[in-house]
């Protein structure tokens, strides 16, 4: 059975982003030591399940950097990668998704995931937004967690976990420490 992999940027203090959604603190942090591997990472999956907002600000962004010549070559390829593998967009204000191999999901967000969990092929990985990622930890339809912690402190924000329905337990089985500070965590479920 496919897996789901939440890939979440996360502050020291456990946030997604700011109080009022900022997430300049994320990009501060980016390089092309995290786009390789973040390539690598998405070079393993076979779609990227997101919500409506976050799809209209990745497509936005990274089609712009795929053709800008101010784009390192790390971050062009990463966003040919992005831009090239198929998308599944949890929306419900959204008629119809037709850019960049992506695919409105008709269904409920549980019945989604559960049946593309259960198709062939590789992991699935997950960027949210903040409703897409409180709704699949809260369903338990996270099956690994993919933490890049910033080495910043917000003090107030949104946190990453917000009223989990359950107490999930977590192995980590691998982490990776960039020249800038961020360390990403790779955390699986175990059953």
């Amino acid at each position: 059975m496919r897996k789901v992999i939440l890939s979440v940027n996360i502050t020291m203090d456990g946030l997604m982003a700011g109080p009022n959604g900022e997430l300049d603190w994320h990009y501060d942090y980016w390089n092309d030591e995290m786009a390789r591997e973040s390539s690598a990472i998405l070079s393993n999956a076979s779609a990227i399940i997101v919500g409506r907002v976050t799809y209209a600000a990745l497509l936005k962004y990274w089609s712009q950097v795929a053709v800008s010549p101010l784009s390192t070559p790390a971050d062009r390829s990463y966003a040919r990668l992005i831009c090239g593998i198929p998308k599944v967009v949890f929306s419900n204000t959204l008629t119809e998704v037709s850019r960049y191999h992506s695919t409105l999901a008709k269904g409920s967000l549980e019945e989604e995931i559960l049946a593309l969990k259960k198709q062939p092929g590789k992991d699935m990985i997950s960027w949210g937004g903040v409703n897409m990622v409180y709704s699949l930890i809260n369903a338990s339809l996270v099956d690994v967690y993919l933490l890049w912690v910033a080495p910043v402190v917000l003090n107030a924000g949104v946190p990453l976990f917000k009223e989990a329905a359950e107490r999930d337990k977590l192995k980590m089985v691998k982490a990776r420490h960039f020249s800038n500070g961020v360390v990403l965590y790779y955390y699986e479920l175990m059953n």
